[in-house]
């Protein structure tokens, strides 16, 4: 037998014992030629991805690799790549995930051979947004839903959570919030079970809202909070509660700020000045509402706290305490208001509004700070002292001390009945003998 004829044979019949992972071709020659250049063949395998697919807290730079292959295509909108399409991966810029993702990616190689498609799934409890602006994703009318599994949003100061294309616009008196209709005039929902009339403006310090759109706000995960932090600030964030609506103004853009340094201009409320902790969160273009109260952090501040509303040039001093279970699970403030509590080092606010937030601190000339129910008392003009949890529920006048002063606003506020009168300590609506022992279990001076 012709010695070509069966070099010939000889190739064929190895090309066919190959894994179906290995492609071979004939090539033309004989025995002189050298085995190494009988067969051109290359293992055919789906891509490499690195890091490897799992769960991670911060965004993701993953590479591709496949030896040999001539190009890889992936796709992360969980369609299939293929060989063909323009979606082709490149050394220079790996696959930025910055949400739970599944990246599809197949490996290319001559000769129209390709590789089984790899599928590798990257998890993330966090949203980075620090150099774009996030996108929610809209389900339903008037819903805007993090990725699943995402429970926090990194932004920066330059960029937003932007959920204008879920806001539903008020109608007729009727919105559509997470695929629900409301009437305005008799809204429930949240915290909110007992309707509140939303048709007509709602005040917030000196300022006025009247509510044209309204969004729901769903986390990556059931009943986890939504987290907003600030890339170019630290130590600071704000929670939003799964499930949560926001109710704004007509004007409204649909951008969720992150907490940022805001500015100390203004009005300070009488006998205090606007400490160093100052930080806007929300919208600069009006203030943001919602049906359950809200949290942001000031770190380092366990004194006097104050807002101004977005629009207005008075700062507000924050006088109601939060109860319930502490600073971890607080007692929501009365609609639309807020409250405030410490842990002896930070303090959290605890609101139905976004405007801008402040420390206080007293000045070195004391004036007249007004109380509730027509009295007066002159604050300390030393800076504020902390004090326990317990201690700061009965300091009515934030002067770092348990004294006359909060005494005499305690006997102003007598058989008082309501919610978020600053002298009912132990938050049970009525100002009676019960506050009184906290005042004297507390007493400093």
């Amino acid at each position: 037998m012709n010695k070509g004829l069966l070099f010939k044979i000889a190739v064929v019949f190895t090309a066919l014992s190959i894994s179906t992972n290995v492609y071979a071709s004939i090539v033309e020659g004989n025995l002189t030629t050298g085995l190494g250049n009988a067969v051109e063949g290359v293992v055919v395998a789906s891509p490499t991805a690195s890091p490897i697919a799992g769960t991670y807290t911060s965004a993701q730079s993953v590479t591709l690799t496949a030896s040999s292959s001539t190009s890889i295509h992936y796709t992360i909108n969980g369609s299939d790549p293929t060989c063909t399409d323009t979606n082709v991966y490149s050394t220079s810029t790996p696959v930025s995930i910055k949400s739970t993702k599944t990246i599809r990616a197949i490996s290319c190689y001559p000769n129209s051979i390709s590789s089984s498609i790899g599928s590798y799934a990257y998890s993330l409890n966090m949203v980075d947004g620090s150099t774009e602006s996030v996108t929610p994703n809209t389900t339903n009318t008037g819903e805007a839903s993090l990725p699943t599994g995402a429970t926090s949003v990194k932004l920066s100061n330059t960029t937003s959570m932007d959920v204008s294309a879920s806001v539903d616009v008020v109608a007729d008196g009727k919105v559509t919030v997470g695929g629900i209709e409301k009437t305005l005039a008799s809204f429930t929902g949240g915290n909110l079970t007992t309707a509140v009339n939303l048709s007509v403006p709602i005040s917030i310090s000196d300022q006025t809202i009247t509510v044209g759109k309204a969004v729901s706000m769903q986390s990556g995960m059931d009943g986890q909070a939504m987290v907003l932090t600030n890339s170019d600030l630290s130590n600071t964030s704000v929670s939003i509660p799964d499930n949560t609506t926001v109710l704004a103004p007509a004007g409204w853009d649909g951008m969720i700020s992150p907490p940022k340094t805001g500015s100390s201009s203004g009005s300070a409320p009488s006998g205090f000045s606007i400490g160093s902790a100052v930080i806007e969160v929300g919208s600069s273009a009006g203030v943001l509402l919602f049906d359950k109260p809200v949290s942001i952090i000031l770190t380092g501040t366990t004194g006097a706290v104050a807002y101004k509303a977005s629009g207005s040039s008075v700062w507000k001093t924050i006088t109601s305490y939060c109860g319930g279970g502490g600073y971890d699970s607080p007692a929501a403030p009365v609609f639309p208001g807020e409250c405030y509590i410490s842990n002896g080092t930070d303090t959290k606010i605890y609101t139905y509004h976004f405007t801008t937030f402040a420390s206080l601190t007293t000045p070195s000339s004391g004036g007249s700070v007004s109380g509730g129910g027509g009295g007066s008392y002159t604050p300390a003009v030393t800076t504020i002292s902390p004090l326990s949890a317990e201690a700061q529920k009965v300091d009515t006048n934030k002067d770092g001390k348990i004294d006359l002063l909060d005494f005499n606003k305690l006997m102003i506020d007598w058989d008082s009945t309501g919610s978020g009168i600053a002298s009912d300590f132990d938050g049970n609506g009525t100002v009676d003998i019960l506050d009184f022992n906290l005042l004297m279990i507390n007493w400093t001076s």
